[in-house]
């Protein structure tokens, strides 16, 4: 899911499926700052203060998906390929039903 999935009441519901499983792909605020600004400040950060604002709408986002979240993988920059296997045990772990 996006970022922004959590303030879509529409989307967001959709992770209340009996048969849904969220999974939480948490990651630090400030990694997820330098992508996003990578590629210039975005329209829905204050330009004067876009970390600021950043760290303020991550704070609210995290707490919305930790609240919703089955489990929550912590990603702390670590790659892709040192991660999948983690992943992909939790999601054995819920298809097999030990969750």
């Amino acid at each position: 899911l996006g970022g922004g999935t959590p303030e879509n009441r529409n989307a967001f519901d959709l992770l209340h499926h009996e048969h849904a499983r969220a999974i939480y792909l948490r990651e630090d605020p400030d990694v997820l700052f330098d992508r996003i600004i990578a590629g210039g400040v975005p329209p829905f950060l204050d330009q004067d203060d876009p970390r600021g604002s950043f760290r303020t709408l991550a704070a609210h986002r995290d707490a919305l998906y930790l609240q919703h979240a089955d489990s929550v993988l912590e990603l702390s920059g670590r790659s892709i390929e040192v991660l999948t296997p983690e992943l992909i045990k939790r999601i054995e772990e819920y298809t097999h039903g030990r969750k």
